[in-house]
Formats: C-alpha cells, sequence, structure tokens
C-alpha cells in the first residue's frame, strides 16, 4: 500500500495529465457523437419532409414533357422517377444510372463517374 502511494505522490504531474488527457478525449467523443447526432436528425427530417411533400400535378400530364398522357404512362413515369431518387438517396449508383435515358448518357453523363462526380455527389 505505502509503493502505491509513494508511487503516485512522485509521479502526481504525469498522473494529473493522462487524467486531463483522458478526459479531454471523452469530451471530443461526446461532442463529436451530439454532432453526428444532430446531423443524422437533419437528415431524417429533410428525407421526412421530401417524402411528405404532395404532388399535385394533373394525371393527364406528363411529368418529363407537360405533354398529354395515358395515367398509366404517368404512373409509370412518376414511379421511375421515384425510383431514381430513391437508388440516389441510398448511394445506389449503378442502378440510379441505369435509368437514365441513352440520350441523357450521351449528352451529359457519357460514364458513370462523371454521374456521380456531377449528379450524386453535387445534389
Amino acid at each position: 500500500m505505502h509503493k502505491i502511494i509513494r508511487y503516485i505522490n512522485q509521479n502526481r504531474k504525469s498522473i494529473l495529465i493522462i487524467i486531463l488527457f483522458v478526459g479531454f478525449i471523452i469530451l471530443i467523443l461526446q461532442l463529436l457523437n451530439n454532432s453526428a447526432k444532430r446531423d443524422l436528425e437533419n437528415a431524417e427530417k429533410a428525407v421526412n419532409k421530401i417524402n411528405n411533400i404532395e404532388t399535385n400535378y394533373e394525371s393527364n400530364k406528363s411529368i418529363i414533357s407537360n405533354e398529354k398522357i395515358e395515367e398509366s404512362m404517368y404512373k409509370k413515369q412518376t414511379e421511375i422517377i421515384y425510383e431514381f431518387l430513391e437508388y440516389c438517396n441510398k448511394a445506389d449508383i449503378q442502378s440510379a444510372y441505369n435509368l437514365i435515358s441513352n440520350e441523357c448518357k450521351e449528352e451529359l453523363f457519357p460514364k458513370i463517374e462523371i454521374f456521380r462526380l456531377n449528379y450524386i455527389d453535387e445534389i
């Protein structure tokens, strides 16, 4: 017991520095954890806000070209758009890229990496 007390008394500064350092590390980890938690909550709120937006499109007009179309085609286009957005939000780049039309690929995104950099990473 005397050896332990003697060791503590002889190394008081070192022990105090180690305790302060460990406390500082724990404090930083708590701050980072809280920050990450807030970011996640904000992202969830944004996704919920997007999901709750009511779309008031006319069911006989195309979402893409604004031309009159059949309701079945309208539903198909709407589903493709939502599917594309879902793939983008989940970072499933290959599936999202496959939903893009060939004309769009030729004009804007000839390679999947260009699509990832210029669309997925930006938006």
